[in-house]
């Protein structure tokens, strides 16, 4: 799998994306996702503005960096306005002049309109807005000699697991600027995009599990958290419960009662539980307690100390 059969020409091409609004699990499987697509296209993968939200806290940027080349929304920007001057040609563009002063100035930020906006204004973007789930928009590469795919390609993709499959043609190729316009990527990385050769397919996947993982510091807060448990406890369970980021209100529980319904076959009474949850409210938990002992992340402010919270 050679990225640069899909990056053919001497200069830069970048994939740019429309950052998922959920919460973080929803930005990882997106996040995972993209950077397989830049591995194969052999595209600079652009972070959006870091405002809100930025991958390099949770995940090893550098070692991210051997396989994938990341660029800064800001330095991106400037990059292209010195290629094309399209902050400063298009009158069109209402927002345009208020970027170009920011990308003046040593600390200025843009945010996320105008990270969006001014992308879609570039020359030479190609915008798309597949869906990827499961058995939906699935990419599909050829064979690492053909940069399209011929009819046995074709062929192949017929028999793959998923239903329907869109190719990386030609035209999406020679954008300069593919900008991903759909947040929504909720599908893993592996299930969205497949392979006619499955020797390119295993290395695709060995490469993101060898380079793609979380910072070391999260790995070193939990060990903490795991260490002191086994001093307290000797041996415990651990679940998580999600309380405030559902999209949907009817897939929370509105009692404890339901979780304590789903788990007591799993666990003995008066066993060791770790919780991890965003409930702020630990008396809900209260109807567990009469069946378990309860730990919590805070329940262990020297772990919180070490990280600063």
């Amino acid at each position: 799998m050679k990225p640069n059969s899909y990056n053919r020409g001497s200069n830069i091409k970048y994939l740019t994306f429309k950052p998922d609004a959920g919460a973080f699990n929803n930005k990882r499987v997106a996040f995972e996702s993209l950077v397989l697509f830049a591995l194969v296209t052999g595209r600079t993968l652009v972070l959006p503005p870091d405002k809100y939200f930025s991958f390099g806290d949770y995940y090893s940027m550098e070692d991210l960096s051997r396989v994938v080349h990341f660029l800064p929304a800001k330095e991106f920007f400037k990059r292209k306005e010195l290629e094309t001057s399209f902050l400063s040609t298009d009158s069109a563009c209402g927002i345009c002049g208020r970027i170009k002063k920011k990308l003046a100035r040593a600390g200025g930020g843009l945010d996320k309109t105008e990270y969006l906006e001014a992308i879609k204004r570039m020359p030479d973007t190609h915008v798309t807005k597949w869906i990827p789930c499961e058995g939906d928009d699935t990419l599909f590469f050829p064979r690492d000699d053909s940069p399209t795919c011929d009819s046995s390609c074709l062929r192949d993709a017929s028999k793959h697991r998923r239903s329907k499959h869109i190719e990386y043609d030609e035209v999406m190729q020679k954008a300069s600027v593919f900008h991903w316009d759909e947040p929504r990527i909720l599908v893993a990385f592996a299930a969205m995009i497949a392979f006619q050769d499955p020797a390119e397919e295993r290395l695709a996947h060995l490469t993101m599990r060898n380079h793609v993982h979380l910072n070391g510091y999260l790995f070193d807060m939990a060990a903490k958290v795991v260490h002191e448990i086994l001093q307290k406890a000797g041996k415990y369970h651990a679940m998580h419960v999600r309380r405030g980021d559902f999209q949907y209100k009817q897939s929370k529980f509105k009692g404890v009662e339901a979780v304590y319904m789903n788990v007591q076959h799993l666990f003995e009474e008066g066993d060791t539980i770790y919780i991890a949850t965003d409930e702020k409210d630990r008396s809900y938990f209260d109807p567990l307690r009469k069946h378990y002992k309860l730990l919590f992340f805070s329940d262990f402010p020297e772990v919180m100390c070490f990280i600063g919270l």
